[in-house]
């Protein structure tokens, strides 16, 4: 479920827009979670910014981009990071939206893959006018 095979294009697509969904739900929880606590003066709006952060990442996984799915799990992994060197214990919700970001990750580079590989077999080379 989290990790589908990337080898064939439903599959890369499945990873993406698996991540990408991921990517929004962190974003979602993230902006409900900033709001509640910006408003009441606990913290300030950086939680409303990661947010906005994490939403423009999905919005590039879901367009293919290797460099938001890269992006996003680099800022999944420096908060996971965060979280434990402050002594606590990471989320398991973190944990599945960093798995879901590195299965995005096998996504976009294996589509990207094998869109190159489907565009030079498309391409008929014609050797008869050259002499070759």
């Amino acid at each position: 479920m989290f990790w589908p095979e990337v080898n064939d294009r439903p599959g890369a697509e499945e990873a993406i827009r698996l991540c990408s969904w991921f990517a929004f739900a962190n974003a979602a929880l993230s902006a409900v979670l900033g709001v509640v606590l910006w408003m009441s003066g606990a913290a300030g709006a950086s939680g409303i910014v990661g947010a906005v952060m994490m939403a423009a990442i999905g919005f590039g996984v879901r367009r293919r981009w290797r460099a938001a799915a890269v992006a996003g799990a680099a800022l999944l992994a420096i908060g996971l990071v965060v979280v434990v060197v402050r002594a606590s214990l990471p989320g398991v919700v973190d944990l599945l939206t960093l798995v879901a970001f590195l299965s995005g990750i096998r996504g976009t580079f294996a589509l990207a893959r094998l869109t190159r590989v489907e565009m030079k077999a498309a391409i008929p080379v014609d050797r008869s006018e050259t002499g070759v």
